[in-house]
């Protein structure tokens, strides 16, 4: 049905059978009522004579009754305020710049000081001062990071942070409207001389040379814990080696595996240059720290050293976990010596005033313990535990029995047993000789009457 015309006020609508009926109501608002029975349309009357009274729209009213609840849209510090959604979403992406650097790669010719803030510039080539780079070079890879507030005028409060492919780190801040200059704040020289790794090398710097000679030409161990293979002439001072041309010595290192798949650093001073080298350890690889033209940096496995092209003089080296060459402290001899000692301990004969030599035990005149078939046990302590049970090596060791007042020759020296199992420490010793000695406790001088003579421990690593 619907509404044809209005008879005084009083519209009319006409059904399928062509009867015309009168409504009850107006409007369609006049057949709605509240829940108090006030009608829509009066309602809405009143609505409209509240707002013609106050002079103003329902959009008006509307957007007052949210400020209410949730606050001015005005008072947001946003330059979007069309409603609060948009004005989230400007804050949100201010907090992600904040946390968020954007990366960017410029030319090498900008200025830094024009970056913008809150990124991050990659930045490879030949750098100039000119353009505003902390140095001039003709290559260097470096990062800038720029954060703070500027303007549109430039001016502003900023920092730049540019770090380098070698980790050098410099800074540079404007203060609103000037600049200062460039400041390294790190480099890995000073990283070097505050942090000391430790060596991993002992006797570093040839200082512990207990085997005595000052020319080593046979293949073994040199000075204490450093090794050559092949005959030659290594020349040894005081805190330096001298190696021919092509020619190697190294060290074995005890604890390898420790080191495999790890990062190393090896340096070393020499008369040609300081080098230094890293590499992540491969366990039986052959791997070089450093090539050059005269020497080289390298380990095959367990063995680290050096090998020399073109003749070369040591003064030390030096091989530490991680990918930093901290500076080299020179070792205390005597811990040094101690650490030589793990691996090889030895007495050596010493010249008295009756031009005699004697071997360098705690005494002479040594009280040794019951003689058995002419040969004669003793019990001695060595001044470190050994790394392993040692071998024994002696150079014309005579002997002189006061009891029989006779000298006699030591033929042999044997290593029975350690007394103490943890440690290697006491070494029961057998000595063995040419004379029909007596039974009983007896009293030895262990001596050679014409040159220097020596009793070694050796607990190397071959």
């Amino acid at each position: 049905m619907s509404v044809i015309e209005y008879k005084r006020g009083v519209p009319e609508f006409e059904d399928e059978s062509g009867n015309k009926h009168g409504l009850l109501c107006e409007t369609v608002e006049e057949c709605i009522t509240d829940k108090n029975g006030l009608r829509l349309d009066r309602k809405l009357e009143n609505i409209q004579a509240n707002l013609t009274r106050v002079s103003t729209d329902i959009d008006d009213t509307i957007n007052k009754e949210i400020d209410k609840k949730v606050g001015n849209l005005s008072d947001l510090t946003t330059k979007n305020k069309t409603n609060v959604v948009a004005s989230l979403d400007e804050l949100k992406q201010g907090i992600d710049k904040k946390w968020q650097f954007v990366p960017k790669t410029p030319n090498v010719t900008e200025n830094p000081e024009t970056f913008e803030t809150k990124c991050v510039y990659s930045v490879e080539g030949a750098l100039s001062t000119e353009n505003g780079h902390p140095y001039d070079t003709e290559w260097d890879h470096i990062t800038y990071l720029v954060y703070g507030d500027s303007h549109e005028n430039g001016e502003g409060y900023k920092n730049i942070i540019a770090i380098n492919h070698t980790g050098r780190i410099l800074i540079k801040s404007q203060g609103w409207n000037w600049w200062n200059d460039w400041k390294e704040i790190i480099n890995m020289n000073s990283i070097s001389e505050v942090v000391l790794n430790p060596n991993i090398f002992i006797n570093p710097n040839f200082k512990i040379n207990q085997r005595g000679q000052s020319i080593y030409t046979a293949a073994g161990y040199t000075v204490d814990r450093w090794r050559i293979y092949a005959d030659s002439n290594i020349k040894v001072g005081n805190g330096y080696i001298e190696l021919p041309e092509n020619f190697a010595i190294l060290q074995l290192i005890e604890n390898f595996d420790d080191f495999i798949g790890k990062p190393l650093t090896f340096s070393a001073s020499t008369n040609k240059r300081f080098a230094k080298g890293t590499l992540t350890i491969n366990a039986n690889s052959q791997e070089y720290f450093y090539t050059g033209s005269d020497f080289q940096l390298y380990h095959v496995g367990n063995a680290f050293g050096i090998y020399s092209n073109t003749g070369v003089v040591v003064y030390w080296m030096k091989l530490e976990l991680g990918m930093v060459a901290t500076q080299f402290v020179p070792p205390s001899p005597a811990e040094e010596l101690l650490k030589c000692q793990r691996y090889y301990y030895r007495w050596n004969s010493i010249r008295t005033e009756e031009d005699r030599y004697y071997v360098a035990f705690p005494s002479y005149g040594l009280k040794t313990s019951q003689v058995e078939n002419g040969n004669f046990n003793m019990t001695i302590q060595l001044p470190v535990p050994m790394r392993t049970f040692p071998t024994i090596s002696f150079d014309d060791i005579t002997g002189y029995c006061y009891q029989t007042d006779n000298w006699f020759d030591i033929t042999n020296i044997i290593a029975s047993q350690s007394y103490s199992e943890k440690d290697n420490k006491m070494i029961h010793l057998i000595f063995y000789s040419n004379e029909n000695l007596p039974a009983g406790i007896v009293y030895c001088e262990l001596s050679d009457s014409s040159r220097q003579s020596y009793l070694a421990f050796d607990a190397e690593i071959y």
